[in-house]
């Protein structure tokens, strides 16, 4: 992202995306430089200047200065940032409308004006103040691509919990249902609520329901500059102290997702594949390319998507003990340097938002999938144990961030160093002592993944 400019006559040198001169009434749409000292995010707003005095009047989006130069230079109607420039320019219009109106009426005065279009009045800068309305605007505002995605799902897990039905058109999110329109008046804490309670029953977790609930806070906060919110805090759920340490699975329940020969096999297969690829996440084995290490080190590597652009970036060495190895026979493809290991994740996408989906999905199926998988062998157990008249044995609903918790837990129950695992695993805490390339051979990491599959209790 761009620092922000040191001064206003940094400013100068960034053009209006939309300019006019009525006469002698200058109206340019371009970033607002006022907080340019504090903040490397500015809103985009329509400057009038009459006469030495200016006034800015908010569009509702926000931009780095690299997204604003892309804003402003886009062309055409298709694309994510044509999108946002015709948001723009909406607003450029409106004003431009108002000083001609006022103009052909009499002489101009910027007083008129800002009681015509109220003075920092977003909701009449827009003709839809519906929330779902905000939710995109602040979305739109984000520099990122994954963050607005992120807030995009989180809207829609939000309409969902109130009935509503989700159709997508592109970057379009259209909503459908009685409470489709609600304004952020109609946010109370009671809806807040239902939307938890909804989240809970869906098996979303914690740590997800915090994430989004804090998109929503944003949401509310900003609209609540210009119009009335139904809640003005919005209370975000904290996870257990001791979550993480419980979404575990022993051995021996894994060894039962192992042998489990069910419907849902697929499922639980891939949840044994994210174990014995050193717990990663869906997205770094999504991205995943065959390389030359496997040839001659017998190992996959990547770099963790979560690291790549900071200086702490680690590079993960998976060794492919045997029990891994059947599993590429049978869901990998074909051995090729270069080429993706597992390409029915992504099934082609290239765009940042739609590799993003995709794990995503695969990540919900496997989701859904290990709890079908966890619900069957359950029920197995029990009626074993009314059968024989003993306590039956039931395993925890597993999801894929289990795997990568029971990865670990599993090498430390086994007395491997703390270092060793940070290694292993990826980790880029600061905390941790910086390995060097090369320090474990190839015999000793496959030596230690080779315990996933064996009970520290039963040494």
């Amino acid at each position: 992202m761009a620092s922000a400019p040191k001064n206003k006559r940094y400013m100068k040198s960034y053009e209006p995306i939309f300019h006019d001169n009525i006469q002698g009434v200058f109206v340019s749409t371009t970033i607002d430089p006022r907080k340019a000292r504090t903040s490397s995010v500015l809103p985009i707003s329509t400057r009038v200047m009459y006469q030495g005095r200016a006034w800015y009047y908010p569009t509702g989006i926000r931009a780095s200065f690299d997204m604003y130069e892309k804003i402003r230079r886009a062309l055409g109607e298709k694309g994510e940032y044509s999108k946002i420039k015709r948001q723009v320019e909406d607003g450029h219009e409106k004003v431009v409308s108002e000083v001609r109106s006022i103009l052909k009426k009499e002489s101009f005065d910027m007083e008129l004006l800002k009681a015509a279009l109220g003075k920092r009045t977003a909701n009449q800068s827009h003709t839809d103040n519906t929330l779902s309305a905000w939710w995109e605007r602040i979305a739109l505002s984000k520099d990122k691509v994954g963050t607005r995605e992120l807030y995009r799902t989180a809207l829609r897990s939000f309409f969902k919990a109130l009935g509503c039905t989700i159709e997508r058109n592109g970057y379009q999110t259209i909503i459908k249902g009685r409470r489709a329109n609600i304004t952020p008046a109609a946010v109370t804490p009671a809806v807040i609520d239902e939307w938890r309670a909804w989240m809970t029953e869906q098996g979303v977790s914690v740590t997800a329901q915090g994430i989004y609930m804090r998109d929503l806070r944003a949401v509310l906060r900003e609209a609540g500059k210009y119009v009335r919110v139904g809640c003005e805090r919005v209370t975000i759920p904290q996870a257990p102290a001791k979550a993480r340490e419980d979404d575990v699975l022993s051995v021996p329940d894994i060894l039962r997702v192992k042998a489990y020969k069910g419907p849902e096999k697929k499922w639980a297969d891939w949840w044994m594949i994210l174990y014995l690829m050193n717990g990663s996440n869906l997205m770094d084995i999504a991205l995943l390319e065959w390389s030359d290490a496997y040839f001659i080190d017998n190992e996959l590597t990547f770099t963790r998507t979560k690291t790549k652009d900071s200086t702490g970036a680690r590079r993960v060495r998976i060794p492919v003990i045997p029990e891994l190895q059947e599993y590429l026979d049978t869901y990998a493809s074909r051995p090729v340097v270069g080429k993706r290991v597992f390409p029915q994740v992504l099934l082609g996408a290239v765009t940042e938002v739609a590799i993003k989906n995709r794990v995503k999905d695969f990540n919900k199926d496997i989701l859904h999938g290990m709890r079908n998988v966890c619900e069957e062998l359950n029920k197995q157990a029990i009626a074993e144990a009314e059968a024989t008249g003993t306590r039956p044995r039931l395993i925890r609903t597993a999801r894929p961030s289990t795997a990568r918790h029971s990865y670990v837990t599993t090498l430390r129950q086994h007395d491997i160093s703390r270092d060793f695992i940070d290694e292993m695993v990826g980790h880029s805490d600061g905390k941790v002592i910086a390995h060097y390339e090369g320090r474990y051979s190839p015999k000793k990491l496959a030596s230690r993944n080779r315990l996933l599959l064996i009970d520290p209790d039963e040494e």
